[in-house]
């Protein structure tokens, strides 16, 4: 069987794939406040994941994208050199400076005993204590 005709198609995507794990790991980067949408909110536990896969799926398009030998490895190479030590470093980084900045109360809900109101509560920045 020739799979030569389905080499464009699933690059295309492959290619496709990156863009949507790229765009789902850059705002996953944006910190949420209040209000933000909670799908966000937890991208923010998966940007490094994201970003691998991201790679992963790129370098697959470029492999059965290009059908050219001699412009196919010297682009992968090029992608993995600056992609796999830049997800490293932020993963290091991210293991570093990074922690659980989250707060979680747990409340019984007003009015009802039943139930339990559990607000989430991200803390961003330090808080700034004021003196009496």
């Amino acid at each position: 069987m020739n799979f030569t005709r389905y080499r464009r198609p699933s690059a295309f995507l492959l290619l496709t794939v990156a863009v949507v794990l790229g765009a789902a790991a850059v705002a996953g980067l944006e910190p949420g406040g209040e209000g933000a949408l909670v799908l966000l909110l937890e991208l923010q536990k998966y940007v490094l994941l994201l970003g691998w896969l991201a790679l992963a799926a790129l370098t697959g398009a470029l492999l059965l994208g290009l059908t050219k030998s001699s412009l196919r490895v010297p682009l992968v190479i090029g992608l993995l050199v600056i992609g796999a030590p830049t997800l490293l470093l932020g993963g290091l980084a991210s293991a570093m400076f990074g922690g659980s900045d989250e707060e979680v109360k747990t409340e019984s809900a007003p009015g009802r005993s039943d139930r339990q109101l559990v607000p989430h509560q991200a803390t961003f920045a330090s808080p700034v204590e004021t003196e009496k």
